[in-house]
C-alpha cells in the first residue's frame, strides 16, 4: 500500500501525466512531495516561502527554486509568487475538489426535492450513495429528460464526438475516446452548459490544443496527451495558454542525471 493517499488512488495517472514526464528527475521528486502535502492537508494548493517548502519536501533551497521554475514552465501546475511566498496549485486536484463540491450540492438538492415531494428526507445521504450513484442518477435523469425533449440530440452528439476525436493530435482507443467526449458533454451539461454549447466548447478546445502542439519542438511532441486521457481527465478545461511551448528545444538536463536532494 502506498504511503500517500494520492498514490493509492491515482498512481498510474499521476506518473503517466505527460507534463510530469517532461520534468527533470529532481523537479519530479519535488512535485510528488508537494502533491503528498496537498493530499494530507485535503487541499489543491500549498503556499509558503522557498526555505519552508524546501524543508517540507526535504530538498535544498536551490533545488526547490529550480523545481518551482520547471513546474511552471512545463505546465505541471500553476505557480504564483507574491513577495517571496510561492503558491503551487494543482489544476487537476482543483477540478476534482470543485467536482466533489458540486456533487455534494446535487445530493442536497436531490434530498430537498424528495422532502418537497413528501418523501422521508431523514435518510442519510452518505448511506444512500453507497447503494446508488447519486451523481449518475441525477445526470441520467437530466440526460433522459433532455433526449426526450430533443430526440435528435443523441445522434448529433455521437456524430460530433467522432469528428472531435479525429481533430485531436494524438489518437488512442477510438471508441473509448468517443465515449469520453460524449461523457464530457453530459458532464458539462450537468453543470449547466447546454449540450450543443458543450460540443462547441470541446471542438474549439481540441482545435486549440492541436494548433498549440504543432509549435512544440520535435523532442517535446512525444509528451502530447492521448485523446482518451485528455477528455477523461478534463484537460480541455485547462487554460489554453498552458498548452503553448516555445519553438526552440530546451537544453537537455545537464549533469550525470543524479538527483541531489
Amino acid at each position: 500500500m502506498a504511503k500517500q493517499a494520492f498514490q493509492q488512488w491515482y498512481w498510474s495517472d499521476w506518473f503517466g501525466d505527460t507534463n510530469v514526464a517532461r520534468l527533470d528527475p529532481a523537479s519530479r521528486c519535488v512535485w510528488f512531495e508537494l502533491l503528498g502535502i496537498m493530499s494530507q492537508e485535503g487541499t489543491f494548493q500549498v503556499s509558503d516561502d522557498v526555505s519552508s517548502l524546501a524543508r517540507a519536501t526535504r530538498v535544498r533551497e536551490t533545488v526547490m527554486e529550480k523545481a518551482l521554475q520547471k513546474i511552471e514552465e512545463k505546465n505541471v501546475a500553476k505557480v504564483i509568487e507574491n513577495n517571496g511566498v510561492y503558491t503551487v496549485i494543482s489544476r487537476r486536484l482543483e477540478r476534482e475538489t470543485i467536482s466533489r463540491q458540486q456533487k455534494t450540492e446535487r445530493q442536497r438538492r436531490w434530498r430537498d426535492g424528495q422532502r418537497d415531494a413528501g418523501v422521508d428526507a431523514d435518510v442519510d445521504v452518505l448511506e444512500t450513495s453507497k447503494k446508488h450513484d447519486t451523481r449518475a442518477r441525477y445526470s441520467e435523469t437530466y440526460k433522459e429528460k433532455y433526449i426526450k425533449e430533443n430526440p435528435d440530440v443523441e445522434r448529433l452528439i455521437a456524430a460530433e464526438a467522432e469528428e472531435i476525436v479525429n481533430l485531436h493530435p494524438r489518437r488512442s482507443d477510438h471508441r473509448a475516446s468517443v465515449r469520453a467526449v460524449i461523457d464530457a458533454v453530459w458532464r458539462e451539461a450537468d453543470r449547466g452548459m447546454p449540450p450543443e454549447a458543450a460540443l462547441r466548447m470541446l471542438r474549439s478546445r481540441t482545435v486549440a490544443y492541436a494548433e498549440a502542439v504543432r509549435e512544440w519542438p520535435p523532442g517535446e511532441r512525444r509528451y502530447i496527451k492521448g485523446a482518451l486521457a485528455w477528455y477523461q481527465n478534463g484537460c480541455y478545461a485547462d487554460d489554453p495558454a498552458t498548452w503553448r511551448q516555445g519553438k526552440e528545444a530546451e537544453t537537455p538536463f545537464s549533469g550525470n542525471h543524479e538527483v541531489v536532494l
